[in-house]
């Protein structure tokens, strides 16, 4: 179970409050962004790092969620799983430019999920829809310095409203996020903060109320092997819109369930698959040993590839010994 948002209602309520309940669905829950650039990023958090020029990085996040929202009565207790369980998958690309941005392209799906259709008037009136799509994420990222381990960088995040707005997986409307970044890195260790803005239209949940939203997000990252990095983060978001007493819902009250916050752990796997190509010494073209790989489950782009450049002929004399003139093909960088 990775979080849960809890929203309370009353049991009896009023026609109006009946209408505004209709309309609930137009909001997405998750909170849970995973990036298109893990390679430079601590899941959820972003770190300053772009890849570099015309670069191609991507992957898939697989994850689970359990009891994301549920919707319980003040008045005797029960409780519907709105949104029970969830099997989830984001799907990303990135591309660098010049150096200093990439912009990527995060897509959500949902690919099952499960519900209860709420008891209560009004509100959920029989199971959500099992698939559904969320808002599609373009994020464009732009470092600004690097200096002396320290890293700083600006992004935006924009919403673009094709999920489900009748599942809650949509605002039903365009959303925007601009996000400062910054990082330290040192040897194998990466820390990395981000906080940020994110403007959304004003949507009810019974007595909860989403509105404009400050969000932030700390991630750490120690790469202990070439393949394995340990990594965490915790990131939340802050709601400074009052809500509604949910045995009054035309009352407003501080909200309780406006500031989530979650932590996630986990490890990191670079693997490198396939055999090494190996060519025959003093062959131009084949170096002894070629540091590509034939398969990657994603594309790490900050890896530099190696080449091999023309051969060229030493000036030194021919030795008695040998019918020709000796070659070196050195591997340079790319």
């Amino acid at each position: 179970m990775r979080s849960t948002f809890w929203v309370l209602v009353a049991a009896i309520m009023t026609i109006s409050s009946v209408a505004s309940a209709q309309d609930s669905r137009a909001i997405q829950v998750e909170a849970f962004e995973p990036t298109a650039t893990p390679e430079n990023d601590v899941l959820h958090v972003q770190g300053s790092k772009v890849i570099p020029h015309q670069r191609v990085s991507g992957g898939v996040m697989v994850h689970f969620v359990d009891d994301a929202l549920q919707i319980r009565s003040v008045i005797d207790g029960t409780a519907a799983q709105v949104l029970d369980e969830q099997y989830k998958l984001d799907v990303g690309a990135s591309i660098g430019l010049f150096d200093i941005l990439d912009v990527s392209l995060v897509l959500p799906v949902t690919v099952f999920q499960t519900s209860e259709p709420a008891s209560f008037d009004g509100i959920n009136q029989g199971e959500l829809t099992p698939f559904a799509f969320s808002d599609l994420r373009l994020v464009p990222k732009v470092q600004l310095a690097q200096i002396a381990g320290f890293g700083f960088a600006i992004s935006g995040h924009l919403y673009v409203p094709i999920g489900d707005d009748d599942a809650f997986h949509s605002d039903g409307a365009f959303r925007a996020e601009p996000r400062a970044i910054a990082d330290f890195r040192l040897g194998d260790w990466m820390v990395a903060a981000n906080v940020g803005m994110q403007f959304r239209p004003e949507t009810f949940v019974q007595d909860f109320v989403s509105d404009h939203t400050l969000r932030y997000g700390v991630g750490a990252e120690w790469a202990f092997t070439k393949q394995f990095a340990a990594m965490g983060n915790t990131y939340g978001s802050v709601n400074f819109r009052d809500g509604r007493d949910p045995a009054d819902l035309t009352r407003e009250i501080p909200s309780v369930v406006g500031r989530p916050i979650e932590w996630v752990a986990g490890l990191k796997w670079k693997p490198q698959i396939g055999p090494e190509k190996k060519g025959t010494p003093r062959s131009c073209g084949a170096p002894r040993k070629d540091t590509r790989r034939i398969l990657r489950p994603y594309p790490d782009a900050n890896r530099a590839t190696w080449e091999s450049p023309p051969c060229h002929e030493e000036s030194t004399r021919r030795r008695p010994s040998r019918s020709f003139p000796q070659r070196t093909c050195p591997l340079r960088r790319a």
